[in-house]
C-alpha cells in the first residue's frame, strides 16, 4: 500500500526543522522536504509566495484546469 501525505506544519526553520522529515523517513519510503527560510508556525501567512513554490510541484498531477482538464496535459 502506498499514499501521498503532505506534511505542512511547523517543519519550518524557526521551529523544528528537519526533525519532522527524519522522523518521517522512519516510516516512509519517499519523503521529501523543504525548509522555508525565515518561517516559524504559520508558513502559509509568514511564507505564502515560499509556501505555494514548494506545493506547487507535489500538486501538479492533480491541479485542473477551469475546463476540468488535467493542468498542463
Amino acid at each position: 500500500m502506498s499514499a501521498t501525505v503532505v506534511q505542512a506544519s511547523r517543519a519550518t526553520e524557526r521551529s523544528s526543522g528537519s526533525g519532522v522529515p527524519t522522523r518521517l523517513r522512519l516510516a516512509a519510503q519517499d519523503v521529501q522536504s523543504v525548509i522555508l527560510p525565515d518561517c516559524g508556525h504559520y508558513p502559509a501567512e509568514e511564507a505564502p509566495d515560499a509556501m505555494l513554490s514548494a506545493l506547487n510541484p507535489f500538486l501538479s498531477p492533480w491541479l485542473r484546469t477551469g475546463d476540468g482538464r488535467q493542468a498542463g496535459a
